[in-house]
This record gives structure tokens, C-alpha cells and sequence, in this order.
């Protein structure tokens, strides 16, 4: 008797533990511990059920491991810093990490060319702008765009056009956007939203910046939806 009692003591106990334990995990991670215990479970049911000559079933569990995996494997967030967006111009190329909000870019042309933007000086930058200003009016808007973002206190007024150039490229819209060739609607009007809240003025954004970025889901819708 005292066996039975001592027994469903350490029972409760441990029922107690694990639930303790549950309750402090992350529900996203404990659904993805049942996935890979799925996945594992129907994969040894699989074979199993093949060396026990019923192979039939054991396909249909293989199968049912395959989905689990697939699953998986579209759920799985991108890698920190693997998703940009991507703006090129004649003189510059400037990229935004859509996880991180980080501005990068680099120098293509004139006299710091080759350079990267963030190694560059509040001075430096500003003679770029005025240099590339000359050659390519739409470099000189990102390069403020930049300056902007990155030194908001010492940003100064723009005295070109807001508005980006017409006859933006598919492939320059999927760039802006960080997509892939086959985007569906609801994907482009996700990378917008995302973009545009990084691009939020109190963000460092700009309006020449979020032109681009509306030009871009037009661009995109338009032949979605075609």
C-alpha cells in the first residue's frame, strides 16, 4: 500500500514539473518539438511497418513525414540579415536589411568610389551628394535619403525633385521590394507594408524613398493581377 502511495506521489510530482516546464516555453517552440516529434515518429513508423512487410503503410507514413518536413521547411524564418532590399543607380547601391532596418550601401562611381557608405564621413557624404548630383540626380536623392536616415539631426532640405523617375523595371521593383520573381499579391503587399514602416519619416525615411517603394507595388501588382 505505502508502495502504491509513495509511487503516485512521485507521479504527481513529476506531471507537476513537466508542466511547470511547459508553461515557461515559448508556444513556437514547443510546436516546432512536436513537428520534429511527428516527423521522427512517422519516419521509424515507416520503417517499421516496411520491415514487418507491410509496405504499403509504411509509404503512407514516410509520406506523412515528407509533408511534416515540408511544412517545416516553409515555416522556417529567413536567416538574420538574408532578406534586403536593394536600390541601384549609376553611381551608388544602397541595400536595407529587412530584419535588422540597417542601411548599407556602396560607392560605384567618382572620386570615393569603391567605398562604403557607412565608412564614410557627415562631410564626405554631403561631397558625394553634391558630385553625384551632376551625373546622376537619382544617386544624390538616396545619398540625402541616406544622410537623412542616418544623420537625422544634420539632414538638410532637398532642393531636387521627390518624386523617383518613371519607367521603373520588374526586375528593379522585385529588388526594392526583396522578392522573388513568383511573389503572389499578398506577398508584395507584405514586403510594402513591411518597407514602408521601416521607411516611416520618424525612421530616418524619406519621400523619395517611399515613391520608390509604392512605384515598385504598383509595378508588381500590375502584372500580378494582368
Amino acid at each position: 500500500m505505502l508502495a502504491w502511495v509513495l509511487g503516485g506521489t512521485a507521479a504527481v510530482l513529476v506531471v507537476i514539473t513537466l508542466a511547470n516546464s511547459l508553461a515557461n516555453i515559448n508556444p513556437a517552440r514547443i510546436a516546432i518539438v512536436l513537428r520534429w516529434a511527428g516527423l521522427v515518429a512517422l519516419a521509424l513508423l515507416g520503417a517499421v511497418l516496411v520491415v514487418r512487410r507491410v509496405p504499403v503503410l509504411g509509404f503512407l507514413a514516410w509520406s506523412g513525414a515528407l509533408l511534416i518536413w515540408r511544412a517545416m521547411r516553409r515555416a522556417a524564418p529567413a536567416a538574420p540579415g538574408g532578406r534586403t532590399s536593394s536600390i541601384d543607380t549609376e553611381w551608388v547601391r544602397m541595400e536595407l536589411d529587412l530584419d535588422s532596418g540597417e542601411t548599407k550601401g556602396v560607392v560605384l562611381k567618382g572620386a570615393f568610389a569603391g567605398r562604403r557608405l557607412e565608412s564614410l564621413s557627415l562631410p564626405e557624404l554631403r561631397s558625394l551628394r553634391d558630385e553625384a548630383r551632376a551625373h546622376d540626380p537619382e544617386a544624390a536623392r538616396l545619398i540625402e535619403a541616406y544622410i537623412a536616415r542616418i544623420h537625422p539631426d544634420a539632414a538638410e532640405e532637398q532642393d531636387m525633385p521627390a518624386s523617383p523617375p518613371a519607367g521603373m523595371t520588374r526586375d528593379e521593383a522585385l529588388a526594392i521590394l526583396g522578392l522573388e520573381p513568383d511573389a503572389s499579391p499578398e506577398e508584395i503587399r507584405a514586403a510594402h507594408r513591411r518597407l514602408v514602416q521601416q521607411m516611416h519619416p520618424d525612421k530616418g525615411g524619406s519621400d523619395y524613398l517611399a515613391g520608390k517603394i509604392n512605384a515598385a507595388r504598383d509595378v508588381l501588382l500590375k502584372d500580378a493581377t494582368a
